[in-house]
């Protein structure tokens, strides 16, 4: 039995009514399991490609709080290196 959260299904709608179409696995790691996305505008593909994250469902929340947190400062870091 596998750790990781289920593969998304092909359309993925948020709450906030952003729609995204899933492609292939880009990766996979202990946190989490990230996807091939293309978000969609108007109920049509954009072209915008994107990555998805999706978080194990089953670490404990203290724990998936501070993986978030860990991750959030090292993208944050590389994106702020980066210009």
């Amino acid at each position: 039995m596998s750790v990781h959260a289920d593969p998304p299904p092909a359309v993925v709608r948020e709450p906030n009514r952003v729609t995204y179409l899933t492609g292939s696995q880009l990766g996979k790691g202990g946190f989490a399991i990230c996807h091939r996305a293309e978000l969609c505008e108007d109920g049509k593909p954009s072209g915008k490609i994107v990555a998805l994250k999706i978080v194990r469902s089953k670490m404990e929340p203290a724990k998936l709080a501070q993986k978030v947190r860990k991750f959030q400062f090292r993208f944050r870091r590389q994106v702020s290196n980066s210009l």
